[in-house]
């Protein structure tokens, strides 16, 4: 009789080996599957990463860019007022000639 509780006694160990095998394999699978996401989280954050990198590089180009071309602009934009101001002058030397001769004119036929 002592045999039989031997290998009762043997075959519950069995069962509460097999049990905790079970519940560790869960476990593992369980932790396994935070692991992959975390991997997949991980690698979203890279490849956006990656993608910033590239539109920072690429607006930096465009900034240089930008920044080649406004000293043109603010030529263009000096030449435009130094044109408009000697159109101002001579229309104001033209005004004043004419206000000269008109004065003149009006002296000489006021005598």
């Amino acid at each position: 009789m002592s045999r039989n509780w031997q290998n009762m006694d043997l075959g519950i160990k069995l069962f509460e080996c097999q049990t905790a095998m079970e519940e560790d394999a869960a476990k593992w699978r369980q932790l396994n599957s935070q692991l992959n996401d975390l991997v997949l989280a991980s690698n979203e954050k890279q490849s956006k990463i990656a993608e910033n990198i590239h539109e920072t590089k690429e607006n930096k180009k465009k900034m240089v860019a930008l920044l080649t071309l406004i000293p043109g602009k603010i030529m263009q934009q000096l030449d435009y007022i130094q044109y408009k101001n000697e159109m101002c002058e001579k229309s104001m030397t033209t005004m004043a000639a004419y206000l000269v001769r008109k004065y003149v004119l009006e002296l000489g036929s006021n005598k």
